[in-house]
C-alpha cells in the first residue's frame, strides 16, 4: 500500500453478486494504473469471506453484513482513507490505465472556469466499450445502451455513477461520510456536492460503467 497515496479508492466487494473473474478485471484495472500515488482499500460485506478464491490486494471483511448497497463500506472506506482525493469504484466497474493520471492532472490545473478544486466528475462508458484496446462484452437486453456515455453533466440520478464522482477526503469527512444510506443515494448526493462546491470536469472518457 502507498504510504502517502494522493488517491484512495474504496472498493465494496459483495462476494457471490458478481463473478470473480469481473471483480479481478476490475480490480486489475486499477492495479495497472500508470499513475502510482494510489492505496486501494477494499471492504468484504459480512465475515463469510471465501478467500480461497484469490485475491490481489487486501480484503477487509466486516464483523456483520450490512446489506446497504455497500454505502456503510463506503464510509468505513471514507474514515480510513489517507489520500488527498476519494475515488468511489465498485467492484464490476473498469478504470482505464490513464484515468488516475488524468484526474491528478486536473485537480493540479488552475483555471478562473473553475470553482474550486474539491470535486472532480468525469465521464465513462455506460455497459463498456473497451479495455486495453478490445471490445468488451454485452449483457443480454443491453445492445442498444452499450455506447451510452455517462458524463456527469448535469449531475442527476441515473445519469451518474458512483465512481464518477472524486471529492477531497477531507470534503467528505466535513459531510460525516457517506450519510445516506439509501439504494440511489449518489444520485442525491452527488449534485448537492456540485450544487454547493462547484465542480472541476474531464473530457476524456476514463473507464465503464457496467
Amino acid at each position: 500500500m502507498n504510504e502517502s497515496p494522493y488517491f484512495s479508492i474504496i472498493v465494496p466487494h459483495y462476494q457471490g453478486s458478481i463473478r470473480h473473474g469481473r471483480f479481478l478485471r476490475g480490480i486489475n484495472s486499477l492495479l495497472e494504473q500508470s499513475f502510482k500515488e494510489y492505496e486501494i482499500l477494499c471492504y468484504h460485506d459480512g465475515p463469510l469471506l471465501d478467500d480461497k478464491v484469490g485475491f490481489p490486494i487486501e480484503v477487509k471483511a466486516t464483523e456483520k453484513r450490512f446489506n446497504n448497497w455497500g454505502h456503510s463500506l463506503r464510509d468505513l472506506g471514507i474514515k480510513e482513507a489517507k489520500g488527498k482525493y476519494i475515488i468511489m469504484f465498485n467492484p464490476d466497474n473498469v478504470l482505464y490505465s490513464y484515468a488516475l493520471n488524468e484526474l491528478h492532472g486536473k485537480s493540479l490545473e488552475k483555471d478562473k472556469m473553475f470553482y474550486n478544486d474539491n470535486i472532480i466528475i468525469f465521464p465513462v462508458y455506460m455497459k463498456g466499450m473497451q479495455y486495453n484496446g478490445s471490445k468488451a462484452w454485452r449483457e443480454k437486453g443491453t445492445e442498444d445502451k452499450w455506447q451510452i456515455v455517462l458524463s456527469g453533466m448535469p449531475v442527476i440520478k441515473y445519469n451518474i455513477d458512483c465512481m464518477q464522482l472524486v471529492m477531497k477526503t477531507e470534503l467528505w469527512k466535513r459531510y460525516n461520510g457517506w450519510y445516506d444510506k439509501s439504494e440511489t443515494s449518489d444520485g442525491s448526493m452527488y449534485p448537492r456536492f456540485v450544487k454547493e462546491h462547484g465542480a472541476r470536469w474531464v473530457g476524456k472518457i476514463l473507464g465503464e460503467h457496467w
